[in-house]
């Protein structure tokens, strides 16, 4: 998502494939952003992440 600028709000959308994921309760998300030219990151826990679960057909 390179080059994406937002205001003073706003929403993240994030689109992944997976194949073979079993929860996990050490599983997180780390987000890189930059602000006023400085970059941060971010590391984010949450219930829905760790659950995070494919099904095989």
């Amino acid at each position: 998502m390179g080059g994406v600028e937002i205001g003073d709000e706003g929403t993240l959308v994030m689109e992944t494939i997976l194949t073979d994921v079993k929860p996990d309760e050490k599983r997180k998300l780390r987000i890189r952003y930059t602000v006023n030219g400085q970059d941060r990151e971010q590391i984010v826990s949450s219930s829905t992440v760790e659950n995070l679960e494919t099904s095989t057909p």
